[in-house]
């Protein structure tokens, strides 16, 4: 806890999974422990909802949505992916699916850290760039990505300062 972590990488190389990954494993583990707030700028929440399901159970996404050169869900199928479904009832993950600012994710994250001061809170941010394409008032895209990397890192201190764990 109490850490910033910037996960980068080229377009189209998985780090929404990655993370994803990553997130289900600590659910797995340590549910009771932890809790999520997920911003995800680009994807919908079918597709979130759809890609954890793929790591839960190992059904792409492809088959999930009955894509004709993929072969056909069996009933097994049906059962596997519902059971995966009604498992994320009980993950400590809050979806958010927006594309807004950094000073409104900080005021909601502050709320949710707020709202589980004995749980470690994590934030994910999926596509950072989506959130400096937000702001306004910046002349070049660095100094917008600077402005949000800087906010991000103020959050942390300042939720760390105040007590709380949380991992960004």
């Amino acid at each position: 806890p109490n850490n910033v972590i910037f996960f980068a990488g080229a377009p189209e190389h998985a780090k929404t999974k990655v993370m994803m990954f990553t997130i289900h494993h600590l659910l797995k583990k340590y549910n009771d422990r932890i809790k999520v707030c997920w911003y995800s700028m680009e994807d919908d929440q079918e597709t979130i909802i759809m890609n954890r399901i793929a790591l839960d159970c190992g059904i792409s996404i492809k088959t999930q949505s009955g894509d004709p050169s993929v072969p056909k869900l069996t009933m097994d199928d049906l059962y596997v992916i519902t059971e995966s479904a009604n498992a994320l009832k009980d993950d400590n993950i809050e979806l958010i699916v927006d594309q807004c600012k950094i000073s409104t994710i900080s005021g909601h994250f502050r709320h949710f850290c707020k709202s589980n001061p004995d749980k470690i809170n994590i934030l994910v941010i999926d596509n950072f760039f989506m959130v400096s394409g937000q702001e306004e008032g910046f002349k070049t895209n660095t100094e917008k990505e600077s402005k949000v990397a800087d906010f991000i890192q103020r959050i942390n201190a300042s939720l760390t300062a105040q007590g709380y764990k949380c991992l960004i």
